[in-house]
């Protein structure tokens, strides 16, 4: 039987260089239970958002610049699951509260024991995970996957009603059977990854790691008396004496100790800071230059790894990637010619609107946008969609932001406050 679980939050606070022409800058970004990949400019990781939303804040404060949430963005799980259940007396209400005033949002339970339907808000679609669904729609996934499984805790919460009211849920969306923890490795080659590296026994204690055709490291076992630690990790990028990465008992340890010395390329830092390949090169060479100095090492020369391919440590990397953050942010802004005026909204539908145009709405919770409806007073900032389609034999119309969000925009019928030009 499953309880509902505490919520796990992951809000990631990071900086990205970025060009516009040639103005260059950093830009602050909060990631709230999202898979984006961020490398060395994490900033911080907190459990909670408003640790996270006072690190972004702290590292703009003085800059005259704002953070940003990343448009990939979840719902915050925390507040989620404090807010009350959502009850009903029928499907066909439960299905319009996320858009009729009933203030029903991403991530909230919603009951309708009059027809046995439990759901969960996904977005603004209100889901059914129980057998029946009424008037509702339905995944096609399990809920308890979807996203990476962000609505997992939801979906526990979820089935906690439903067995209140002696729903059924549905299997594919029912907390799986419990399974027996696996046991605990006991040499490197139980160890078990997902990110394709795999770890292959080359002789009597000892191991190699490889990663498709790339060789990682070796790893040795010294035997369980060894009181710095049974298995030995060996890389030859790891720059320590011996090029060790770690003396540990744990065979999963000791893996991602090879793991994490694998060297960084510069067209990785290229990607990641948004600068060009030749700044990146320049600034590995001064780098790699001062380090040596002390003995530390930048960049690896190897014979093969020239130009985008070029090889350096993680640190080096994460180095690299400030400076040119820091410069991008010490060049003086191009004054820019000031922009054309644009008309400003009026209410009515979207017909004759072509893309791009603004919409006027607010931010909330989970990254969503939500536009104004109050027709005798416009409330909000304007949002640039850039592109419009429909679906549902064009009675349901969807839009897209210039950050690839989908905003959902309802029938032909809707009114909107709205105005042409971006």
């Amino acid at each position: 039987m499953s309880t509902t679980t505490a919520a796990k939050d992951v809000i990631r606070v990071a900086t990205r260089a970025y060009r516009n022409g040639s103005v260059k800058g950093v830009r602050t970004y909060l990631h709230i239970n999202c898979g984006c990949r961020i490398a060395s400019s994490l900033m911080g990781t907190y459990d909670n958002i408003a640790d996270g939303r006072r690190k972004a804040a702290e590292l703009v404060d003085g800059t005259g610049d704002y953070y940003r949430q990343c448009s990939k963005s979840g719902l915050v799980k925390e507040q989620a699951l404090g807010r009350p259940i959502r009850y009903f007396d029928n499907t066909l209400k439960a299905g319009a509260s996320t858009f009729d005033g009933a203030g029903v949002r991403d991530g909230d339970v919603v009951v309708v024991a009059s027809e046995g339907v439990v759901a969960i808000v996904v977005r603004a679609a209100v889901v059914a995970i129980t057998v029946k669904r009424g008037h509702l729609g339905g995944l096609e996934t399990s809920a308890r996957t979807f996203r990476d499984g962000l609505y997992a805790e939801i979906v526990d919460r979820a089935e906690v009603e439903a067995r209140k009211i002696g729903a059924t849920v549905d299997p594919l969306h029912a907390a799986p059977a419990a399974e027996e923890t696996p046991a605990e490795p006991a040499t490197p080659a139980d160890v078990v990854r997902t990110d394709g590296v795999q770890v292959k026994t080359d002789g009597r204690g000892k191991w190699i790691v490889v990663r498709g055709g790339d060789f990682l490291g070796t790893i040795f076992d010294e035997g369980p008396e060894m009181k710095r630690g049974r298995f030995a990790g060996w890389s030859p990028y790891a720059g320590t004496p011996g090029n060790v990465t770690a003396f540990t008992d744990d065979p999963a340890e000791v893996v991602e100790s090879i793991v994490q010395v694998w060297p960084v390329t510069a067209a990785e830092v290229v990607a990641q800071t948004g600068a060009s390949l030749d700044d990146v090169l320049a600034t590995a060479e001064q780098v790699t230059e001062e380090w040596q100095a002390t003995g530390r090492r930048a960049v690896l020369r190897i014979a093969a790894a020239k130009g985008a391919a070029t090889k350096m440590t993680r640190e080096a990397s994460a180095e690299i990637a400030a400076r040119l953050a820091t410069s991008a942010a010490e060049e003086p802004a191009v004054e820019e010619a000031a922009p054309a005026e644009l008309p400003g909204p009026e209410w009515g539908t979207l017909k004759g609107f072509e893309a791009p145009f603004r919409l006027w709405g607010q931010e909330r919770e989970g990254g969503r946008f939500a536009p104004c409806f109050d027709r005798k007073q416009v409330m909000g900032e304007p949002l640039v969609i850039v592109e419009v389609w429909t679906t549902q034999r064009g009675t349901a119309r969807h839009g897209r932001d210039a950050n690839g969000r989908e905003i959902h925009l309802y029938g032909a019928a809707t009114r909107f406050w709205r105005a042409p030009g971006a």
